[in-house]
């Protein structure tokens, strides 16, 4: 595995457990994680945009 997959792997499992998702140290990470973690990254960058144009 390279080690920029090594990384992105590492994030899906940190926000996981932060978000309460019960997921294991190694192995496949679910698909059901993969697009949460897409969706909130989505609706963050939506807030982000919506807060910066406020100003």
């Amino acid at each position: 595995m390279a080690p920029v997959d090594r990384e992105r792997n590492q994030q899906f499992r940190a926000w996981a457990s932060a978000n309460g998702y019960s997921i294991a140290e190694h192995g496949r990470i679910p698909n059901e994680i993969h697009e949460a973690f897409d969706n909130a990254d989505t609706v963050a960058a939506d807030i982000l945009l919506a807060f910066c144009h406020r100003r």
